[in-house]
């Protein structure tokens, strides 16, 4: 058996989506494949590998999945067999019972489009159960990387009510002007998590929410670059507010000259996005500043 889901960018929403805001985000090209094959043996079996196939992680558990029998690394091996527990509660007759599981990367795992969401999309193919369920289950996210995970196109994302995902048309003629760039380090979404919602006490949350959705619209719409840019600084701006940390071109590229950069997911890690003239022109900003991952949309969108 073999299952495939993709990796993610949330464009908007940051945070806010956590509370039911609407948030614009992008499934990548990049994703984690799982193969698993059914062999007569008194143990599971997993490992995983990276984006250069040199296993990362390895474990093996009793068929009850109660013992880890062993591992190189407790703290993931703990993480998964909670994973397995849940999906087995959801889909008592899921039996992974005697399995050799291979998982895969085809992203370097500091590059945070997904490593866990596309696991639980994977491991839910596999129980046959929703992978919603699954993210309720063992996660403290919005639910939107599962969503992204699983399209194909660009989505509009909201969990106010319940798990709402819409394909949105987002192709714009300015494309050519859009790059991701890596911040050489993967920040912990879950530490995260906790932070912000000590610091949104003080937030007054329906205005704050329906401020995203409008902001969000405003990028999907965006007729042209200089619209889009704006949109850019906004969103910096009001979520540098809310957050309590300065925006990420104010703190790491005040000299940048050849367009806007935005915070991504959890800022402080991960990708930017950033606008500039030519992948060379970009490239070489943040070459210069030791930043060699420089990604043009096409390259990593789906």
């Amino acid at each position: 058996m073999q299952f495939r889901s993709n990796g993610k960018l949330l464009i908007t929403g940051e945070y806010l989506i956590l509370d039911g805001a609407l948030g614009l985000s992008l499934p990548t090209r990049f994703g984690q494949s799982m193969n698993v094959s059914k062999e007569s043996r008194a143990s599971i079996k997993w490992t995983s590998f990276d984006s250069k196939n040199s296993p990362w992680f390895s474990a093996e558990y009793d068929n009850d999945i109660k013992t880890i029998i062993d591992c190189t690394d407790v703290g993931i091996a703990e993480e998964l067999k909670h994973l397995f527990h849940a999906a087995k509660e959801l889909s008592p007759l899921f039996n992974p019972a005697g399995c050799k599981v291979q998982c895969k990367l085809d992203f370097p795992r500091n590059w945070g489009l997904g490593s866990s969401s596309t696991l639980r999309i994977n491991m839910s193919k596999w129980a046959n159960i929703s992978p919603f369920e699954l993210h309720m289950a063992t996660s403290n996210g919005s639910g939107y990387d599962i969503a992204a995970g699983m399209s194909n196109e660009p989505i509009l994302f909201s969990n106010q009510t319940e798990f709402n995902s819409t394909p949105v048309s987002f192709s714009p003629k300015f494309i050519k002007h859009l790059f991701f760039i890596h911040l050489n380090k993967k920040q912990k979404s879950t530490d995260e998590v906790v932070s912000y919602h000590k610091l949104k006490t003080d937030l007054k949350l329906d205005y704050a929410i329906t401020a995203m959705d409008e902001l969000t619209m405003k990028f999907c719409n965006a007729p042209d670059l200089v619209t889009f840019e704006n949109c850019m600084l906004e969103h910096e701006i009001f979520m540098s507010a809310i957050l309590q940390r300065p925006m990420v071109q104010e703190e790491l590229f005040n000299d940048y000259q050849l367009g806007n950069i935005k915070s991504l997911g959890a800022w402080g890690g991960d990708f930017v996005l950033a606008t500039g003239p030519s992948k060379k022109s970009v490239s070489d900003y943040f070459s210069s500043k030791e930043y060699f991952t420089v990604l043009h949309y096409n390259d990593l969108i789906v």
